[in-house]
This record gives C-alpha cells, structure tokens and sequence, in this order.
C-alpha cells in the first residue's frame, strides 16, 4: 500500500476532530457578527457557552482559517491630556467618560463605517438593531461572567463552625 492511501485512509486523531467541531463553532460566531470580532472576543463567547479552550488555540484556528476580525485604529496623540489652557471653560458643564468614547468608536468601528446608509431612517434602524441585538447581550454576559467571579471571591473556602 503507498503512502498516499495509507495517509488517506488513517482515521484522524481526536485533536484534529476536535478541532474541525470547534472551528464550526468559530465560523458560526465570526458569521453572527458579522465578521467583526477576532480572537479574544470569540475566545470569550465560547467560554461563556461553556466551551474549555485556550485563546492561543482560537487564534491559531482563526489564523489558519483565514477568519480576522475588524483591527482597532491606532492613532497617535495629537495632543497631551491634562488640564485645558487657562481662560477656556466648559460652557455646558458635560462630563464625558472613557465608557461613552469607547462605545462610540466600537460603534463606528464595527457598524457605520462598515456601511453606506440610503436613508437616516436606514441608519438609525441599523444602529438600533446593532445595539439592541449585539452591544446590550455582550455587555450582559460580560457583567454575569463578573458578577459571578465576585461570588466566587467572597464565598468562604472553608466552613467555619
């Protein structure tokens, strides 16, 4: 028997299935987000499904399928932060925080500069569709995952009597 049927005929190991399984998987989150989030974010999914696997090995699965998600823009600083120039004011007292900044560019980021909006009405369903269906149940799952890593922080480790 040649090697080339010995090869096709080898049944594959369990790591390879596994895999192959987990792979499917991957594709099926990368397609729901609309081939928006990489590695970390669909190593995170899969955890919160219950699926026990490291982050290397959802990048390196990713990496050999081809599956990327959308990059971060990196700019640098125009500018120093700290306090404004003397005799500048904020006129309308508003306090913007790194939450609302960080929303906004993920916003940006993974939906409207992805898209060409006919309509505002287009745009403004589109941005309600993504809030309602993608940011609102990631931020749930993420605040259940902390939650629950606080219980498990402050249960005792032993019983005392």
């Amino acid at each position: 028997m040649s090697q080339l049927r010995r090869e096709l005929a080898r049944v594959p190991s369990a790591r390879t299935q596994e895999n192959a399984r987990l792979l499917t998987r991957i594709r099926q989150f990368h397609a729901d987000s609309d081939s928006v989030i990489g590695s970390p974010r669909i190593w995170e999914d899969l955890s919160y499904v219950g699926e026990r696997c490291g982050r290397h090995r959802i990048a390196r699965l990713m990496r050999q399928a081809g599956l990327r998600g959308v990059p971060q823009r990196r700019r640098g600083r125009t500018k120093p932060s700290g306090t404004p120039p003397a005799g500048t004011r904020n006129h309308l007292e508003r306090d913007f925080t790194a939450a609302a900044e960080s929303f906004f560019g993920r916003l940006k980021r993974e939906r409207v500069n992805r898209r060409q909006y006919r309509t505002r009405a287009e745009a403004r369903a589109d941005i309600f569709d993504y809030i309602e269906r993608w940011h609102n149940p990631r931020q749930r799952r993420r605040l259940d995952q902390q939650q629950q890593g606080e219980q498990l922080l402050t249960q005792l480790s032993v019983e005392t009597g």
